[in-house]
């Protein structure tokens, strides 16, 4: 984790001697400040808490894109069931995942943000699990159709727009999903990955 909190509880990044908790189960943490690895915070103890995962560099590229404070965003709902967002912003949340979990909980974690106010996206890394056998196949208005040759059924559960990072500087912002039993049609378009803050979708409304 890259952000814990204080004894006052204030948010705070990874830095030597820092005093931090875990904003997740409040445990007292350790800053992780060496010369190789990223710094961040750890438990002392092993424990069960999912605030302590670690993650790839890929996570931490893009929650560098927003303010600190947007940033490992933790909320409860009325069941006191929680979450950390990857990123909140602009009453966005946003998901980062490598790899898509399974549908009850890409449903979870949609409903649960939605349900405190929040426009729920999902950004997915390009990898071979998906996107190895991607194939451009017509043009329709500013869209492009792509075609995966085989069925994808979990794109059908995602919110639209969703977003696939291509990892070379652009993003395909996908707009609709039509998955068959010989294939996954999505319709998109591309966008520079820098620019995504500058987004329609991510505008903060004053």
């Amino acid at each position: 984790m890259k952000i814990a909190l204080t004894k006052d509880g204030q948010r705070v990044s990874a830095k030597p001697e820092v005093v931090a908790f875990c904003q997740n189960c409040g445990e007292e943490v350790v800053a992780k400040c060496g010369e190789i690895n990223i710094w961040h915070f750890a438990h002392k103890t092993t424990n069960d808490c999912f605030g302590g995962e670690g993650e790839s560099l890929w996570h931490e590229y893009w929650k560098g894109m927003f303010p600190e404070e947007c940033r490992e965003f933790l909320r409860y709902d009325k069941y006191l069931e929680y979450k950390i967002a990857d990123v909140a912003y602009c009453e966005i949340v946003l998901e980062y995942q490598t790899n898509l979990p399974d549908v009850d909980e890409i449903e979870f974690r949609q409903e649960f943000w939605q349900d405190l106010g929040y426009k729920f996206k999902w950004v997915i890394k390009n990898n071979d699990q998906f996107f190895k056998h991607l194939k451009k196949i017509s043009v329709e208005d500013v869209y492009n159709v792509y075609k995966f040759k085989r069925p994808i059924k979990k794109f059908a559960y995602l919110n639209t727009p969703f977003y696939i990072d291509l990892e070379n500087g652009f993003l395909i912002k996908i707009f609709k999903v039509i998955v068959e039993n010989y294939g996954t049609y999505i319709h998109g378009k591309w966008i520079k990955r820098d620019n995504i803050i500058t987004e329609e979708d991510f505008i903060c409304q004053n």
